[in-house]
């Protein structure tokens, strides 16, 4: 066999053509093209680089248009890459043959060969393509209108930087994707083996090939995992970017390509055309030959059978209606039933199903007996956690596979060509989308059933908990199920707006990658994390008690949007062909005015949600109001009190009562505060929070108003503060800590909570802070500044300390809260009581320190 593709195939040059102008005009090829657009102009601002240990010291800062930025990137965004060319390569034959080309081929002397691989040329040159396009864009947005905040990562235009790892990295995977998903595509003619197929090494990269480098993994096996990846990420990180070799280094030298690694780029290229070559073998056997031949094989058998079969005879004397045939239009419950019963039947009979199952099952296990704590310190697995550590990869890869199973079964009519009258049945249109729904909801049951096994077994090799199913029924049930509802309502309304499967799939993958964009690249909030990535953090001790009130309520903002698509849905799906004089009377104002106010009632309830819910993270404590005050505190103070001279402390009075059930504490309490400078302090200054309230303060034991300048409260004492003097500082405040939620279900190192309570003085959260705390209220990329360049005889003389005051102190902390907690600080245990449900200790300090907590 060779390829037709010389310069005297001109049949396979035509069909190559026509397939590229058609695949240049398809909506998927622009939908790739629009999200690349919109992720190169967000890197662009320098959001992703390789992370150098230059940029802490001052240094040069690792340069996004760098060769070793470019790949870093290109081989991430070959992830997104797979999809788009795994849906346009592998269902070209499926298209086909809807479309009744094979009749064509017989009629007409195009060869096979000439067919299958101009096709595969067309695509594969359509992507390479939208690869020209994404580099244009790079060079675009980094070079020709820079991004000016992103000036220091930046650096000269240089072509190969750009060139190299696109042919290293990028084409090698597009060719083996793109030929075998061909081949799946040829081969079993059934769209899902071919969806299936990019999930499935997606999976195997995310858990076994990106990022699993155990400490005891063998360097052999190792570099096998390296060789294994399509993308080249492994290798890339493994051997030039774990191991930090200065922004300079990454900034001026090549990509070093060793031979192993060269190889095995060339092997994933011939696995993709060696994919198409067996897609052409495969195709002319069964156009032609085999399946043919059994064809009219089984035709002749069934002639035989209907000619030697004895007649019956027909009773013509009696009436129709003798026969006592009733029928009636079905109710929309028993709609509903036949119809989720008719799209299991093709669900259950994918073997891809199943093998996915299995997949679980291994990444599952491979995740969970390899999790490592703090310090590379071994995890106990509990149920929760395992539940909730599942929750990334289990929604990223149920929202694939619903994706591709709802555009499927809503096309299934079409296709098959029962359209006419599956459509024309009197089914309500709300019933045969409510059962297609219930019925792809069966992916997400088996994926979920597959996980918890696959936890459940990492739980008994462990031994430590029993594998009960409750957290998991929890997370999964409450969090993740409208998750997948949100999804499969817009897929669903997308499918029935836009019409076609190509411009649907170009759609969700462009919503998915732009929202796993978002999320890794810091910019997501409650308001737009429909997906919860990287949002849940279990404990045992509680549940979600720190953003309980934000993840109720974008749970039902989910709810609520996946209501509104349905009807949207419901009300664009087409059962009939569209008649223009139809649609001009339904733009009428009367008619959209009528159907705008039956719409009315399902867009109120999301325009409400999703207003609380931004105006909670809005005024959480990592939200946009306390980031304004956070601001303020440093831009204000910053030029006066950055290093400005302070006391230190002798002594620490605290009597603290909390009330965790409401996050509330109460602070009164002195300090007392000791020169220990060379010359006097005529003014000194105390950061407090900007939780605080009802603050009063005194001087001495007198009450003292002092300065606010945006938190941070300067003393002005009426003479100075001489060397080796001493004064009392008395205060009064309340405050809820943390005030709200935070942004994006991160994780807070301090808190009051009903379930515990962790509090320290590094940070003004239940007492003052002595001095100006430069790291409160710097806007990254901003106003954030490089650490000071030290002199060569910094250490001469006095040095203050990175953590804690320069001198010990001593510690009295009285403290009040319910009698159910065990309130525990610095020193020993001087007294204790309980009353009133309330339980009282003071902790006292036996020998000075120079920090202090509660737990």
């Amino acid at each position: 066999m060779t390829l037709p593709l010389s310069p005297l195939s001109v049949r396979a040059r035509a069909v190559s053509r026509l397939e590229l102008a058609t695949t240049l005009k398809r909506p998927l090829f622009w939908f790739l093209v629009l999200i690349l657009f919109l992720l190169t102009w967000g890197l662009s601002k320098g959001n992703v680089h390789i992370s150098s240990g230059d940029t802490s010291v001052g240094g040069t800062k690792a340069w996004i248009t760098s060769e070793f930025s470019v790949s870093f990137i290109l081989s991430i965004m070959t992830a997104l890459y797979s999809f788009f060319i795994a849906i346009a390569a592998g269902l070209i034959v499926v298209r086909d043959d809807e479309q009744k080309i094979g009749e064509l081929l017989h009629a007409t002397p195009l060869r096979t060969g000439e067919y299958i691989w101009g096709k595969f040329l067309a695509v594969v040159t359509g992507f390479a393509i939208v690869l020209a396009i994404h580099l244009s864009l790079m060079i675009f947005f980094n070079h020709v209108v820079p991004n000016a905040k992103a000036a220091d990562v930046r650096g000269p235009l240089q072509a190969l930087n750009y060139l190299r790892p696109a042919l290293v990295f990028a084409l090698p995977a597009l060719i083996f994707f793109g030929g075998v998903a061909f081949y799946l595509g040829e081969r079993w003619r059934r769209p899902l083996a071919v969806f299936l197929f990019p999930v499935a090494v997606l999976l195997l990269c995310i858990f076994f090939l990106w990022d699993w480098a155990p400490t005891w993994l063998d360097p052999r096996i190792n570099r096998v995992l390296m060789l294994l990846d399509p993308a080249g990420f492994r290798w890339l990180n493994e051997t030039w970017l774990k191991l930090d070799r200065g922004a300079r280094f990454y900034n001026t030298a090549r990509v070093g390509l060793d031979l192993p690694f060269m190889l095995s780029r060339l092997a994933f290229c011939a696995l993709g055309l060696l994919g198409v070559a067996r897609a052409e073998r495969h195709f002319a056997r069964t156009l032609r030959g085999e399946r043919g031949q059994r064809d009219e094989r089984a035709a002749a058998g069934a002639a035989r059978t209907v000619a030697v079969a004895e007649p019956r005879e027909i009773d013509t004397a009696r009436p129709l209606a003798a026969l006592g045939m009733r029928s009636s239009p079905p109710g929309f419950a028993g709609a509903t039933v036949q119809s989720a019963r008719t799209e299991l039947r093709n669900l259950f009979t994918a073997p891809g199903l199943y093998l996915f199952a299995v997949l679980i099952v291994l990444d599952t296990l491979s995740e969970s007996m390899v999790a490592l704590g703090a310090f590379q310190t071994e995890l106990l697995l509990t149920p929760g956690l395992l539940a909730v550590r599942s929750m990334n990869a289990l929604s990223l890869l149920l929202c694939l596979l619903l994706m591709f199973y709802t555009v499927e079964s809503l096309q299934r009519e079409r296709d098959t060509g029962l359209a006419a009258i599956a459509y024309a049945a009197p089914v309500p249109t709300g019933a045969l989308l409510l059962g297609k729904a219930f019925a792809n909801s069966a992916v997400g049951v088996l994926m979920a059933a597959a996980t918890f096994f696959g936890c459940a077994i990492a739980l008994l090799i462990e031994g430590k908990m029993a594998p009960s199913p409750l957290p998991f029924l929890a997370v999964w049930g409450l969090l993740l199920v409208p998750t997948l509802l949100l999804w499969t309502s817009f897929i669903t309304a997308a499918q029935a707006i836009l019409g076609q499967r190509y411009a649907t799939y170009g759609l969700g993958l462009s919503v998915l990658g732009y929202t796993l964009y978002r999320a890794l690249s810091g910019g997501m909030s409650w308001a737009g994390n429909w997906i919860l990535w990287d949002s849940l953090h279990w404990s045992d001790l509680s549940h979600f008690e720190l953003d309980r009130r934000a993840l109720v309520l974008n749970r039902l903002f989910a709810l609520a949007l996946a209501a509104l698509l349905t009807t949207v849905a419901g009300r664009a799906f087409a059962r009939r062909q569209a008649d223009a004089s139809g649609t001009l009377s339904r733009l009428a104002p009367g008619p959209l005015g009528r159907q705008a106010l039956r719409f009315a009632p399902v867009i109120v309830l999301p325009l409400v949600l999703g207003v609380m819910l931004f105006s909670t993270v809005r005024d959480g404590f990592e939200g946009a109001t306390a980031k304004k005050k956070a601001h303020d505190y440093w831009k204000q103070n910053l030029a006066t009190w950055l290093d400005a001279p302070q006391p230190s402390l002798a002594s620490v009075d605290l009597d603290l009562r909390f009330a965790p059930e409401r996050r509330w504490f109460h602070n009164h309490g002195t300090y007392e505060l000791f020169n220990d400078r060379d010359q006097a302090l005529p003014r000194f200054a105390l950061t407090g929070g900007a939780h605080w309230t009802d603050v009063r303060w005194t001087l001495d034991g007198k009450p003292w108003q002092p300065e606010n300048r945006s938190g941070l409260y300067v003393f002005t004492p009426p003479t100075p503060l001489q060397p080796g003097g001493h004064l009392r500082i008395g205060f009064d405040f309340a405050g809820t800590f943390p005030q709200g939620v935070t942004e994006n279900g991160g994780t807070t190192m301090e808190f009051i909570l009903p379930s515990g309570v962790v509090l320290t003085s590094f940070r003004p959260s239940f007492t003052p802070v002595i001095g100006f705390l430069k790291d409160i209220g710097i806007e990254k990329d901003k106003n954030d500044y490089e650490p000071r360049d030290y002199p060569p005889d910094f250490y001469v003389g006095r040095t203050d300390t990175m953590a804690g005051l320069n001198r010990s102190f001593q510690t009295r902390i009285r403290i009040t809260g319910p009698a159910d907690f065990t309130w525990n600080s610095v020193g020993v245990k001087t007294a204790e009581t309980v009353a009133g449900g309330l339980r009282t200790v003071t902790w006292q300090s036996d020998h000075p320190v120079r920090i202090f907590n509660v737990v």
